[in-house]
């Protein structure tokens, strides 16, 4: 009896994991996506809003939200802009768009002015690095990542070799957690050429973050 119930719970999880699999459908980067390497004016990419909470089982869902993150290129100045689809629920309080300054150099990109951003508002370095070789190995903690025996926070560059949460998932990302001290909450940047996603976690356990999408 108790070895047929095993089987049973295995052909229940593993049913389980290939309804996931079958949700999840992969991100395709198109020569338009916005480049975090090389910012050109004209380049957008398309973010779509998930809430949940960290509690057994991890849950997620999608808000409806879409944030569209752009390049502009003024007076031979660099600019991201974020905003919102008209269909997205936050735009009836946002529909001015946000922009800010950045700078491309050649192996990060600086983001002096990004604390009205809704994707990097808590990172706490101006510094995004675009181009790292040596990166600490990350891994997941239910909706946190851990770095050795210790959450992942502070000013270390980290590889992630997979991530999930709810139907968000990816691979083989690198990842910044870089927060400040007034702020009470985990959060990381996940990318390689492109961000990812921005992924927040509060006191209380409650996620929200922003996943690329491929619209």
């Amino acid at each position: 009896m108790k070895r047929q119930l095993v089987f049973l719970m295995f052909i229940l999880l593993a049913g389980l994991s290939s309804c996931s699999e079958d949700d999840y459908e992969p991100i395709v980067i198109t020569a338009i996506n916005t480049s975090l390497k090389n910012p050109v004016d004209g380049q957008r990419s398309y973010y779509v809003r998930y809430t949940g909470s960290c509690n057994f089982p991890a849950s997620a869902i999608y808000t409806g939200d879409t944030l569209i993150l752009s390049v502009k290129e003024i007076d031979e100045e660099l600019y991201f802009s974020e905003s919102f689809t008209p269909g997205s629920p936050l735009f009836k309080q946002n529909a001015s768009p946000v922009t800010y300054r950045i700078e491309k150099k050649e192996d990060y990109l600086l983001l002096p002015d990004r604390f009205s951003s809704a994707l990097f508002y808590f990172y706490g370095n101006d510094t995004l690095f675009t181009n790292v070789a040596d990166r600490a190995p990350l891994y997941q903690s239910g909706c946190k990542l851990r770095i050795d025996d210790s959450i992942f926070t502070g000013n270390e560059i980290g590889m992630v070799p997979s991530f999930r949460f709810g139907k968000v998932r990816f691979d083989n990302l690198t990842a910044v957690s870089c927060i400040p001290l007034f702020l009470e909450l985990d959060a990381y940047l996940f990318y390689n050429t492109y961000l990812h996603a921005s992924h927040s976690i509060s006191s209380n356990d409650q996620v929200s973050g922003w996943v690329l999408t491929g619209i």
